[in-house]
């Protein structure tokens, strides 16, 4: 007992000298920082683009009211505010007289006096007229001197990017960059070693296939297959049809679920005694993968921004194939150092656990 003990501890001391363990180890931290700022760049970069559109907006109504002006004046420009003012939407407008006080509109300022804001660009807080100044939030706005002497802001409400911001603030934090990086990867990490050693598992552990009269041996891989796939339809269907993916606590519950399965299934096909109980953890493995994966694309989707949605669903599968690419080789080389399958593929276990403590964790913070 004790010699065996020491010899595994001596086998997994040779796994972290091994050039292929501490290159993985490198890569990985390579990642998580190319990730850091992939999202960070994101966030900057989808702020921006909206910020790009309000002032667009701006400049578009700002030559509309500037047509306005120039066929009618101050007095047409006034019934044109009034009009505008009395619609539905995030258009903001205000028109002041020399001494500051408003003529016509459809806000307040709130951050201080018309009079003493210069013409061109500036944020402001403002309220609509039956708020109070507790409520005042901010806004972009274009700022005008008319040759009357009135003052005119033309503007747009900044909370669509204000909420953007908070989104991805949240993301940072963990509902996306955590289930990217962290649930993605492990899972990448966890399912390449598997996939490559399941069925030498069979093959030399257990002893090999039970006959299937005179049919070959790719007959089985191929049942093991169409269950797998027939198994997961099943699930996916009433996932499909029970789980609300707009609503994150049942969406995490689910995938929480789904992921100790699949950490169990992994362990217990590594200490499968029989075939047939290998056969039932494949399939418990197989089936809650492939059903996995559109629910957390569908959790990541409900939460990413329209801006960027299409970047981070992207980084998720890239995410995912950078995991398979560094787990596979770490698998393979514990598989060659301990010369036990059963150990390989208990590594693939271990190597979901950041998944498993990160769908807890979020599990927890749902029910709190």
């Amino acid at each position: 007992m004790g010699a065996g003990r020491t010899n595994f501890f001596q086998a997994i001391d040779q796994l972290v000298r091994t050039t292929a363990f501490r290159l993985t180890a490198v890569y990985l931290a390579l990642f998580i920082a190319f990730a850091t700022l992939v999202l960070g760049y994101t966030a900057w970069h989808a702020r921006r683009l909206t910020e790009d559109r309000i002032t667009q907006q701006i400049e578009l109504e700002v030559e509309a009211l500037a047509e306005v002006y120039r066929q009618g004046g101050d007095r047409r420009l006034l019934n044109a505010l009034e009009r505008r003012g009395r619609r539905f939407g995030n258009a903001l407008y205000l028109l002041a007289d020399q001494k500051g006080d408003s003529i016509t509109g459809n806000i307040l300022l709130r951050s201080g006096s018309v009079v003493d804001l210069s013409p061109g660009w500036t944020e402001e807080k403002f309220t609509w007229p039956d708020e109070t100044e507790d409520h005042a939030r901010p806004g972009k706005f274009r700022v005008f001197t008319l040759p009357s002497g009135l003052r005119l802001l033309v503007g747009r409400d900044l909370a669509e990017r204000d909420r953007l911001s908070e989104v991805f603030r949240r993301a940072r934090s963990f509902s996306i960059l955590m289930a990217i990086i962290v649930v993605t990867v492990s899972q990448g990490f966890s399912s390449e070693g598997f996939d490559k050693l399941w069925q030498k598992q069979i093959k030399e552990t257990l002893g090999g296939l039970p006959p299937l009269g005179l049919l070959p041996d790719k007959t089985w891989w191929a049942i093991f297959a169409a269950l797998a796939l027939v198994f997961a339809w099943i699930i996916t269907t009433w996932v499909k049809n029970s789980v609300d993916v707009d609503d994150e606590r049942q969406t995490v519950k689910v995938l929480t679920w789904m992921t100790l399965s699949i950490f169990g299934g992994l362990i217990a096909f590594a200490f499968a005694p029989n075939f047939w109980a290998a056969l039932a953890a494949y399939l418990a493995c197989k089936t809650l993968r492939k059903a996995n994966s559109p629910l957390m694309t569908g959790w990541l989707n409900s939460h990413a921004p329209d801006e960027v949605r299409a970047t981070i669903l992207s980084f998720e599968g890239q995410a995912h194939s950078v995991g398979k690419i560094l787990g596979g080789p770490l698998v393979g080389v514990v598989a060659e150092l301990v010369r036990s399958l059963r150990l390989a593929l208990l590594t693939s276990a271990i190597l979901l656990l950041p998944a498993v403590s990160t769908m807890l964790k979020r599990n927890r913070l749902g029910r709190g």
